[in-house]
């Protein structure tokens, strides 16, 4: 996988809960595979726990103030709060901005082509309130926010990401909303403001998590929605940002969270759940037109709720980090090679984390973890001092 050429995204690892969904990737029979006998090996410092002024719904990075170091953007309760970073992966808490509503979800991206990092909140006021919106927050390059935007998006928003969906070149919005079962889709106008939004029926009684890529080879941004009756629901896209069903995949018991790479090295992209109800991962490797294979399920720990995909070993093979909210950890899972994964390895965090990221915090090359963390009021960063 690779990462949206934006240069201020630059050693931003593309993970599940942030940056994939953030970046515009171009980006049955269920089969138990048991973990291959772990060898490689990563290793992260002890975690160190950053408070922040409320508990994390999700977390982003990216260098949000422009001194070239990658910061991180927390949302929770009605707010968005940016820990910046000194340049050596520690953080400080700097701007709280306030954003309205209740904040379930970010991204992070260029939204109105300025060179600096905007981010964009889905808010809800309530299950089926009928006045959710996605709430944008344009960057001024300083760490700083303009006044937030706001537009109205469907019923009870999970999550949000942006990506390229039309094809002119900027990046449009979508969120996927539980109370009325669909995606919405929010057409950039070029300048960081919306047009009309569109909605799109997702097929699923749940839906609950999203990711952008190009699943389908054909140059154009598809979606995947983690469906919490057990399925990854494919959204192919038209190439003029309108999406049609491509099918539903069976994965593991109550998929919470979803992310794109290619996992297999075959230059597609493949899909990775985390399943809270099996308390494992589910793979499913890309047949290079958006459908693809049985599952693989692979153990990781209790209540997985949040997946990010980076190269956390420098070999090659993009890896899986997974938060754990039952024993507060984030399990690693590295990859030995054609999606075959090591049994996972855990690393101690904060109090019941719901967010990862990955990205290379201290600058020294490697790809380091961070988690948001509900209710504990955090965000953990774990600094990889792999060899």
């Amino acid at each position: 996988m690779r990462c949206h050429p934006l240069p201020l995204l630059s050693g931003l690892a593309c993970s599940g809960w942030a940056v994939a969904r953030s970046l515009g990737l171009g980006l049955a029979l269920t089969c138990f595979v048991g973990t291959v006998p772990a060898r490689a090996q990563v290793d992260f410092a002890p975690a160190v726990n950053v408070a922040t002024v409320s508990f994390s719904q999700d977390l982003v990075a990216g260098d949000f103030d422009g001194d070239g170091d990658l910061d991180l953007g927390t949302v929770g309760s009605s707010q968005l709060q940016v820990l910046t970073n000194t340049g050596t992966g520690s953080f400080a808490g700097a701007g709280v901005f306030a954003v309205g509503s209740y904040s379930v979800g970010a991204t992070v991206g260029d939204l109105d082509g300025d060179g600096d990092l905007d981010i964009a909140v889905a808010t809800s006021r309530g299950y089926l309130s009928g006045r959710d919106q996605a709430v944008v927050l344009l960057g001024n390059g300083d760490g700083t926010f303009a006044a937030p935007a706001t537009d109205r998006v469907g019923a009870s928003p999970f999550e949000i990401t942006s990506a390229d969906f039309d094809g002119d070149r900027d990046l449009d919005l979508a969120t996927v909303n539980f109370g009325s079962q669909n995606v919405s889709l929010l057409p950039n106008r070029g300048d960081g403001t919306f047009g009309r939004v569109r909605n799109f029926a997702t097929a699923s009684a749940a839906p609950r998590a999203i990711a952008a890529g190009d699943l389908d080879g054909d140059s154009d941004v598809d979606l995947v929605v983690g469906d919490n009756y057990d399925s990854a629901i494919v959204l192919v896209n038209n190439g003029r940002g309108r999406f049609a069903n491509g099918g539903a995949f069976a994965v593991g018991d109550f998929p919470e969270a979803v992310a794109v790479g290619d996992l297999d090295g075959d230059g597609d992209l493949d899909l990775a759940t985390a399943n809270i109800g099996s308390d494992d991962v589910s793979v499913l490797l890309n047949n290079g037109n958006a459908t693809f294979a049985a599952q693989r399920r692979f153990a990781v720990g209790d209540l997985p709720n949040a997946i990010a995909i980076a190269d956390l070993d420098d070999d090659g093979n993009l890896d899986l980090a997974i938060a754990n909210q039952g024993p507060d950890t984030v399990a690693v899972l590295l990859n030995q090679g054609k999606a075959n994964f090591a049994a996972a390895q855990n690393f101690g965090v904060a109090v019941n984390p719901i967010a990862v990221v990955s990205g290379d915090f201290d600058g020294d090359g490697d790809l380091d973890l961070a988690t948001g963390n509900n209710p504990s009021a955090s965000v953990s960063v774990l600094i990889n001092t792999t060899p």
